[in-house]
């Protein structure tokens, strides 16, 4: 009889954790940060990616880099996308408890700012927005507003840390553990 009890709990325990998934991540938001470098400029980068899984299934990952000089650390200028899209979830590769694997469908919508230096030597603004696209916009990217959505569209997996997800661990922080690299124009003014 204990062995079933035991039995019976066990597959409880599973199946709520499970069910946590979706239910835990949907409606939160998740941030990761990292330094980096334009090599080229001798400019130091901050990179900070964040992520909102709407309960209707969509997401927004907004990512931003934000340059400094090397020596003065004056501000350089700012590259700002905002990738939409839909997301599901499924049990974490690496096992972790506390984790889930998230898969960001190819993207339906984008928004790239880019600004500064990071955009001319003398700076300036550029912006293209697909669901608001202009000829001026076709102009500056050098392509058209599909080829643009299609240059952008890659299914990305992120690991999101949900301390929710396994209660006993205190030091766990709602987060993007895992980052992929994301597709990054090479468009310049």
């Amino acid at each position: 009889m204990k062995k079933l009890l035991v039995l019976v709990l066990g597959l409880l325990l599973a199946l709520s954790l499970s069910a946590a998934g979706a239910e835990g991540i949907s409606g939160r938001t998740y941030v990761t940060s990292q330094p980096g470098t334009v090599e080229q400029m001798g400019w130091y980068t901050n990179n900070t990616s964040t992520v909102i899984f709407h309960e209707d299934g969509t997401y927004e990952l907004i990512f931003r880099r934000d340059a400094f000089g090397g020596e003065d650390l004056d501000p350089r200028g700012c590259c700002t996308i905002i990738y939409k899209g839909t997301w599901t979830d499924a049990e974490p590769e690496d096992e972790e408890t506390s984790h889930r694997d998230v898969t960001l469908a190819p993207v339906e919508s984008v928004y790239y700012l880019q600004s500064g230096k990071l955009y001319t030597r003398s700076g300036g603004t550029q912006v293209l927005d697909t669901d608001n696209w202009t000829d001026s916009m076709t102009e500056q990217a050098g392509m058209d507003r599909d080829a643009f959505l299609e240059m952008m569209a890659q299914e990305y997996v992120l690991v999101i840390e949900e301390p929710a997800l396994d209660e006993m661990d205190e030091t766990l922080i709602p987060q993007i553990f895992e980052m992929p690299d994301l597709v990054m124009p090479a468009i310049q003014g």
